[in-house]
C-alpha cells in the first residue's frame, strides 16, 4: 500500500503547507492518527480525510465559478447601462473578473489533478477495510459441541467420525460507522492534513488469504498406526503389513459457502399509486 501513502503525501503538501511549527505533538500526526490504533480507525480517517481533500478541489472550482458569474453580472449591467462612463467601468470589472476567472479555474483544474488520484485511493482502500474488518479471522471461537457421524464415510468409508463446528472471531467485532456519535476522536475536526507527516497503515499481511491449520487428535495409544499417511486428508497409517487399515487418522475442513446473487429490493415498501385523473378533465402538470 506504498502508493497510497505517496498519493496521500504528494496531494497534502500540494494543497497545504507543512511546516515544523504546525506539526502534531507526535512528529508529523495529528490528533486524529494519533488516536487510529485499529482498522475501523483507518477506515474512518481515510474517509474523513478524502472528504476534507474533496472540498478543497471544489471550493477551488466555487471560487473560479464566482469569478465567472461576477464578470457575467459585469457584462450585463454594462449592457443596460445608459450612462457611458459606467458602461465602461463595468466593462473594465468584467475584463478582470474573466481574467481572474481564467486563472483560478486553471488552479482549480490543477488542484483536480494532483489531488483526485489520493481522493481515489483514500475511498477505494476505505471500501477494502470495510470489507476486510468482516472477513479476516482473529482466531477461532471455543469448538461447538461435536456430533459423532459413526461410519457415514467421511473422511474415510468405513471409518468412525464427528464433525466440530468452529465459528471464526472477526478481527474486529465492534461496529464501524461513519457516523459522528460513532468517531470517538477520528473526527473532521481532529483530521488535520497542514499537520500530516505520517499515516496509519493496516499491515499489508491483513489483507492476503489466511491459512488454516486443521489439528486431527486421538486418545489412546496408536501402537503402530503412527506412520505418516501418504494419503492426503490423512495424518497416519499402519506401519504393519498385516494390517488391512491403512489410513488411520485423518481430518478434513468444510467451509460453508452462500451464492453471492445481488437481490432486487423495493425502494418502499408500499408505493403510492398512481393519481387518478377525473374523467373529461386534462392536466399539463
Amino acid at each position: 500500500m506504498s502508493a497510497l501513502k505517496w498519493k496521500i503525501q504528494a496531494a497534502t503538501l500540494f494543497v497545504f503547507t507543512v511546516s515544523a511549527a504546525k506539526a502534531a505533538v507526535k512528529a508529523g500526526e495529528d490528533e486524529a492518527t494519533q488516536a487510529a490504533t485499529t482498522i475501523c480507525h483507518e477506515l474512518q480517517y481515510n474517509t474523513l480525510l478524502a472528504n476534507k481533500l474533496q472540498a478543497t478541489v471544489n471550493s477551488a472550482y466555487r471560487a473560479a465559478t464566482s469569478e465567472a458569474d461576477l464578470a457575467a453580472a459585469h457584462k450585463l449591467a454594462a449592457l443596460y447601462s445608459l450612462d457611458s462612463n459606467k458602461r465602461l467601468g463595468h466593462q473594465a470589472l468584467a475584463a478582470i473578473a474573466e481574467s481572474y476567472a481564467r486563472t483560478k479555474w486553471e488552479a482549480a483544474e490543477e488542484n483536480d489533478r494532483q489531488i483526485t488520484p489520493a481522493i481515489v485511493a483514500l475511498r477505494d482502500r476505505a471500501a477494502q477495510l470495510y470489507v476486510l474488518r468482516s472477513k479476516h479471522m482473529k482466531g477461532a471461537a471455543t469448538a461447538a459441541q461435536s456430533t459423532y457421524k459413526s461410519s457415514q464415510g467421511t473422511p474415510k468409508a468405513g471409518t468412525h467420525h464427528c464433525d466440530t463446528v468452529f465459528t471464526p472471531q472477526e478481527a474486529e467485532s465492534v461496529n464501524c460507522s461513519l457516523a459522528n456519535e460513532q468517531l470517538g476522536q477520528i473526527t473532521p475536526e481532529n483530521v488535520k492534513p497542514e499537520q500530516l507527516g505520517k499515516v496509519k497503515l493496516t499491515p499489508e499481511a491483513v489483507f492476503k488469504k489466511q491459512t488454516i491449520t486443521v489439528s486431527a487428535q486421538s486418545q489412546g495409544t496408536a501402537n503402530s498406526y503412527n506412520t505418516a499417511s501418504s494419503t492426503k486428508g490423512y495424518c497416519t497409517e499402519t506401519s504393519t503389513a498385516a494390517d488391512s487399515a491403512t489410513n488411520i487418522l485423518g481430518a478434513t475442513v468444510t467451509v460453508q459457502s452462500n451464492l453471492i446473487t445481488l437481490e432486487s429490493k423495493p425502494l418502499f415498501k408500499n408505493p403510492p399509486p398512481p393519481p387518478q385523473l377525473a374523467r373529461g378533465i386534462v392536466t399539463n402538470e
